[in-house]
């Protein structure tokens, strides 16, 4: 348990780090023995997630590819779709798998704007068949942790195939509060991630649901085995992107970096996103936190914007 919060800690600091960091840790990971406990490896995929794709040579992709067959299939999979962004053999492979395997495979495909609109459609259907399914589950009380990623699926398919993309289902699973956290973060990152992509006909309908989830209070834990994700940061990242007004934007800003770590550290990516000089101050009394990551986000942010500052003037 120790090292997967170590792992999802890393995750969450990496998308502030320099690619010089990004590179460290792809060879620590290619230099580990096989993953094939789950949960090391579904945190291990979270931190494949957050990588730069520049950080990677085709060695390295070369690597990852003999990885994919040995490590967990939660890891496995994206390893793969690294290797299939620098070679042609492990791409057709992905691509074979992507219409009737398991979903992960097309999150690990990469540019999926070449995948055929026979393909798409196919895909549509079974994501809104799987996201119907997690809904009703949801409301019978039914409670799955891990597993395939459905909306993140779905998120990625709509906003690179717009003109076959079924939104309801999904803005249905993303704002339906009985759905767990677990099914809804990262779908909420890349839409936040990607918003200059959201089609204007649904921009205000995932607006409204950030807002909600923005302002939730930190979710209880009602499971022994599994502690709640807490939607909040990235949430108030979504609902920057999407056009919140600025004295909106300072306030989830604000009571993000009066929370505990994991709030702090979003706050920390919300300042570093907006790269507003006005958030110097906020940034560097963070840098000064008790947590580490809250300090490395934090100089990552501080980073950023004199960077950009410095470009601009």
């Amino acid at each position: 348990e120790v090292t997967t919060r170590l792992l999802d800690t890393l995750a969450s600091v990496l998308r502030s780090a320099p690619v010089a960091s990004h590179a460290l840790v792809i060879n620590h990971l290619l230099a580990q023995p096989p993953v094939i406990d789950q949960l090391w490896a579904t945190s291990w995929a979270g931190v494949v997630r957050q990588l730069d794709p520049a950080a990677w040579t085709d060695g390295d992709a070369a690597r990852a590819a003999q990885r994919s067959h040995t490590d967990q299939e939660d890891l496995a999979y994206p390893l793969l779709g690294v290797a299939a962004t620098h070679h042609k053999d492990s791409r057709q492979a992905l691509l074979v798998l992507i219409e009737n395997g398991p979903f992960e495979t097309l999150n690990a495909y990469g540019d999926i704007r070449d995948i055929g609109p026979r393909i798409v459609t196919t895909l549509v259907s079974r994501l809104t068949c799987a996201m119907c399914r997690i809904v009703s589950d949801a409301h019978s009380g039914a409670f799955f942790y891990g597993g395939q990623d459905i909306a993140d699926t779905a998120a990625l398919l709509y906003l690179w195939h717009p003109s076959q993309a079924d939104w309801d289902p999904l803005i249905e699973l993303l704002g339906d509060p009985l759905v767990s956290g677990d099914n809804k973060l990262h779908a909420i990152q890349r839409l936040g991630q990607q918003a200059n992509q959201i089609p204007e006909d649904q921009r205000d309908r995932l607006a409204n649901i950030a807002a909600d989830l923005a302002n939730r209070p930190h979710p209880a834990q009602t499971h022994p085995m599994h502690t709640p994700q807490d939607l909040s940061g990235p949430a108030a990242l979504l609902q920057a992107t999407l056009g919140a007004d600025s004295q909106t934007v300072a306030q989830l800003t604000l009571t993000l970096a009066s929370g505990d770590a994991e709030r702090r550290v979003w706050a920390t990516h919300l300042a570093a996103q907006l790269a507003q000089p006005e958030y110097i101050g906020l940034l560097a009394a963070l840098a000064n936190d008790d947590a580490p990551e809250v300090r490395a986000a934090a100089a990552a942010g501080l980073t950023k914007i004199v960077g950009q500052n410095k470009s601009n003037s």
